[in-house]
């Protein structure tokens, strides 16, 4: 049980070092959803190892912002993509349907 908590306290080290060397945003992104799920993780094997179980509550709560927080920022990136581009969110005139005949009366 010791060796599992060892390899998460690794794994989050290792996390830790990609979310701080990223080259790019997304690079970062995915080492702090690794981060948050490694988290949830040793949160659980260390509830088990210690026999408390409300751990598992607490993984459980962690793991629901964790999903919540990667969402809401992906969010913000694609608005923030929108705003930075309008071009590529106006629909062009060529690609516009055509009116429907008039009808005759």
């Amino acid at each position: 049980m010791e060796a599992g908590l060892l390899l998460l306290a690794a794994t989050l080290l290792m996390c830790l070092v990609r979310a701080g060397i990223g080259p790019t945003m997304w690079d970062r992104l995915l080492a702090a959803n690794t981060l948050g799920t490694a988290v949830v993780l040793f949160l659980a094997v260390y509830g088990c190892y210690r026999g408390r179980l409300d751990f598992l509550d607490v993984a459980l709560v962690y793991a629901l912002i964790n999903f919540t927080g990667t969402v809401a920022f992906l969010e913000f990136c694609e608005r923030e993509h929108r705003v930075s581009t309008p071009s590529a969110s106006l629909p062009s005139a060529a690609a516009a349907p055509a009116a429907p005949p008039a009808a005759d009366a």
